[in-house]
Parts: structure tokens; C-alpha cells; sequence
């Protein structure tokens, strides 16, 4: 009778074993999958995630919001990314990219755009007019020039420029008109640009490492201003003391903290 009870548990048992791995084989996630995905789930947004392998990512399109392709040798943007209808985050950073596609316009939802450490020269016209965009990067590329189109609805909070080739800021920066953050330093400026008296909206500003001797006394506009840094300029100490009169509210830096 002892046997017969026996036999009986390690029946049963058997039976829920194969329950429970039939169960589990329809509900498990395919593992090409969870193995990149299952680290990286974005919070508060069911079904959509960061991605750091762009094979994986093509086959998920809907799914992606976060692509990471850093030093990824690309030397142009993969157009499989228009189809990443749903990105709000996309890094470029650290590759050999030249020109930027102007099908990125069409991904509506960007937020955040870094083409740092690339080969561009010129920024398009319609990256400033993606509405949803709040932080872009073209740090360390070879741009000499800039020019800021009408951009009606631009939510643009933060921009980094930082080490290319800029002499001159032109008047259209005005029309980021939502822009908190600008990060210019390491360019080629000589002197404060002329257009921070009329940015009202402007919260920080670097101009570090740059070729600064002088400013124009408007500066005293720039109301809104709460960081100046001037860091590694040629500003006299005479100059230095005039602009910090100009400006009482604003902490200006000559040196690091």
C-alpha cells in the first residue's frame, strides 16, 4: 500500500511538472530578446525599451525609445531608424557621420538628438524644426557656421556645441525661443556674442576656452542669465570686473570652481 501511494505523489508530481513547463513555454519571452531588453525596460512605458544592439532593434521598431549606437563605426545614419516611429531618444555619438538624413524629421516624438564626436559640417535646417526635440548635440564635430530657422513651436531646451570651429553667433538664435542651456565652449569666439542681450529665456551659458577679449556693454540685457562661464578667455581684469557690474545677478566664472 506504501508503494502505491508513493507511485501516486511522484504521478501527480510529474503531471504539474509538465503543466508548468508547458505554461511556461507559451508565455516565455523569446531569449534573442530578453537578453538585451530585460536590463534596459524604460519605466512607466510598457512595451518599449533602450536598445544597444541594433540588430535586435530592427526587429522590434515599435518597441524602441531609446537607441544607443556609440561607437558604433557608422559612417551614415542607418535609414532602418525611420522606421523607429515611436524614438524619443536617439545617440549617434562617436562615429563618422557626415550628413544627416532629412527623413529624421519624420521621427515625431525625438526628444533627444547627440551627434557628438562625428564629421558634421553644417546642421540641416529641419533638425530645428522637429517640435518635440529638447536637447540636441554636436559637440565636437567641424561646423563653422550657424543659422537658426523660423521654427514656430520649437521646444528646444538645451543645446551643446561645444568644440567645433564657431566665430560668430548669429541674431537667429533667437528663434530657439524656449532654449535654457547653450554650451559653446572650446570655439574659435573672440568676443561675447551680441544676441545674449536679447535672450531673455537664457539660463546658462559656457563660452570656456574660447579667444574672449571683449564684450559689448548690451550685455547688461542678458536679465535672465544665472551662469556665465568665461573660463581659459583673454578677458583683462579690467574687463572682467565691468562685465560682472553689467551683470549683478549672474554668476560669472573666470575660473573653475
Amino acid at each position: 500500500m506504501k508503494n502505491i501511494g508513493m507511485n501516486k505523489t511522484v504521478v501527480i508530481f510529474f503531471c504539474l511538472m509538465c503543466i508548468g513547463v508547458k505554461l511556461f513555454s507559451q508565455t516565455k519571452v523569446p531569449e534573442d530578446v530578453t537578453e538585451t531588453l530585460k536590463k534596459y525596460k524604460v519605466k512607466d512605458k510598457p512595451g518599449t525599451y533602450m536598445y544597444y544592439n541594433f540588430y535586435k532593434a530592427k526587429r522590434h521598431p515599435t518597441s524602441v525609445i531609446d537607441l544607443n549606437l556609440l561607437e558604433s563605426g557608422l559612417k551614415t545614419v542607418p535609414e532602418e531608424i525611420r522606421n523607429f516611429k515611436n524614438i524619443e531618444v536617439l545617440d549617434l555619438s562617436y562615429n563618422d557621420i557626415s550628413i544627416l538624413p532629412a527623413w529624421l524629421g519624420e521621427l515625431k516624438k525625438l526628444k533627444r538628438l547627440d551627434i557628438g564626436r562625428n564629421k558634421i559640417t553644417d546642421i540641416p535646417d529641419f533638425v530645428f524644426k522637429i517640435k518635440s526635440l529638447e536637447y540636441i548635440s554636436f559637440s565636437s564635430n567641424e561646423i563653422k557656421g550657424l543659422e537658426i530657422p523660423v521654427t514656430n513651436g520649437s521646444k528646444l531646451k538645451e543645446m551643446d556645441l561645444s568644440f567645433n570651429l564657431l566665430s560668430d553667433i548669429p541674431r537667429s538664435l533667437l528663434n530657439l525661443s524656449d532654449l535654457k542651456i547653450l554650451n559653446l565652449r572650446n570655439n574659435l569666439l573672440t568676443s561675447i556674442p551680441v544676441v545674449l542681450a536679447d535672450m531673455k529665456f537664457l539660463r546658462f551659458l559656457s563660452l570656456d576656452n574660447n579667444h574672449i577679449s571683449d564684450f559689448n556693454p548690451t550685455v547688461a540685457g542678458a536679465t535672465s542669465l544665472e551662469t556665465l562661464a568665461l573660463v581659459n578667455n583673454n578677458l583683462s581684469e579690467n574687463k572682467q570686473k565691468e562685465l560682472i557690474s553689467l551683470l549683478p545677478k549672474c554668476k560669472v566664472l573666470f575660473t573653475f570652481l
